[in-house]
């Protein structure tokens, strides 16, 4: 799920990454993490947030899911494959979903 925002001239996305059960040997409870994209000197860049810096909140249902595990930011980036997952997954979906990547080209350049 993708929320595209700007706010003066401040382009961002935010994903909400469903990453499943984030450690499984551990813990199988359903994840999800937050994170925000923007476009910095040409670059797409990204980063894991806290679920309260989103637009998201536990809430909120996509799919018949509902975020009752949004993580924090350092639950998410304690476990490197899972973050290692998180951030190919934005970037493919930057690459790939309509309009991410538009939305961010055209409000970089005025």
């Amino acid at each position: 799920m993708a929320y595209l925002a700007q706010h003066d001239e401040h382009a961002r996305i935010w994903f909400v990454v469903g990453a499943g059960p984030w450690q499984p040997q551990v813990d199988t409870r359903q994840c999800f993490a937050s994170v925000e994209a923007w476009l910095s000197d040409g670059a797409f860049r990204s980063r894991i947030t806290d679920g309260g810096e989103s637009p998201w909140r536990e809430h909120d249902v996509f799919a018949d899911k509902t975020l009752v595990n949004l993580m924090d930011r350092d639950e998410a980036i304690a476990f490197k494959p899972g973050t290692d997952w998180t951030f190919r997954t934005v970037d493919r979906l930057m690459r790939d979903l309509q309009p991410c990547r538009p939305f961010l080209l055209q409000r970089s350049h005025p």
